[in-house]
């Protein structure tokens, strides 16, 4: 099977790549970087965040690249172990572009597989191959970005998870092909970095699987009687600072709580 791997640049996704890169021969990688300029763009163009909310979410951005990058990728290259360089076979600044859709013409893959990119746009369906999206989440209930933080924040912990998806023009609304997991109450600490290493850890060990199960055709057993988009589930975005602060609050909370337990 001809994988053909999109991704932005991140510990958790060199991980999860070269993962894929071991165990698979026919593979091309696409890299998008990440341009936090042009997130920090996205997020003040949002007519339905106040002024307020778009700066708390700009204050995130800032301790996100400071600190807590540095906290995360010391503890994946700790506990993780990948190749220290990973050169994609592409590299576009946005996953959209023609040099991009060209590449993946050309290559002709049976499987797309996304991690983290920019909404793909139509043009990627002209290719008429599946396309799966890890999403890190547990869908419907959860989409977006950081979907693993806000189930913690609104303390439905069962609710940690990865999703694995066939991917269409509804952001985390395709068909389920695997979902797992995470019990947080056994993590070693319940924190930012170990829960995101946690849900890392998932997707990898299932992302396999995933392949597997479309590369023998196999139906899909959905986990929920009535598996479809719901409107009525919201979508999330980048949490704000003081958002992080009330993570912070509760997971010390939980960390007490085991302890004691």
């Amino acid at each position: 099977m001809k994988l053909l791997i999109l991704y932005t640049p991140s510990t958790a996704n060199h991980f999860i790549v070269s993962s894929l890169l071991r165990k698979f021969d026919k593979v091309l990688t696409i890299q998008e970087d990440q341009n936090y300029i042009r997130a920090l763009r996205r997020t003040f163009k949002r007519k339905k965040h106040s002024l307020i909310s778009k700066i708390n979410r700009l204050l995130f951005y800032v301790y996100f690249l400071f600190i807590l990058k540095r906290r995360l990728d010391r503890l994946f290259s700790e506990r993780l172990s990948f190749s220290d360089e990973l050169k994609p076979d592409h590299r576009v600044k946005n996953i959209n572009d023609t040099q991009a859709i060209q590449a993946a013409k050309e290559f002709s893959p049976d499987l797309v597989l996304v991690f983290g990119t920019s909404l793909l746009k139509s043009r990627w369906f002209t290719l008429n191959v599946p396309i799966v999206n890890s999403h890190l989440g547990i869908i419907p209930r959860y989409r977006g970005w950081l979907c693993w933080f806000w189930a913690i924040l609104e303390e439905n912990f069962d609710s940690v998870g990865v999703s694995i998806h066939y991917v269409t023009k509804v952001a985390d609304g395709g068909d389920l092909i695997i979902q797992d997991h995470v019990d947080i109450f056994k993590l070693e600490k319940i924190d930012l970095p170990h829960v995101l290493l946690s849900v890392t850890l998932l997707v990898d060990r299932n992302i396999t699987r995933a392949i597997e199960k479309i590369a023998r055709s196999e139906k899909i057993v959905l986990d929920f009687d009535t598996y479809r988009y719901e409107k009525k589930c919201p979508h999330y975005f980048e949490p704000g600072i003081t958002d992080y602060l009330k993570f912070v609050s509760l997971t010390k909370k939980l960390n007490k709580q085991i302890k004691k337990d």
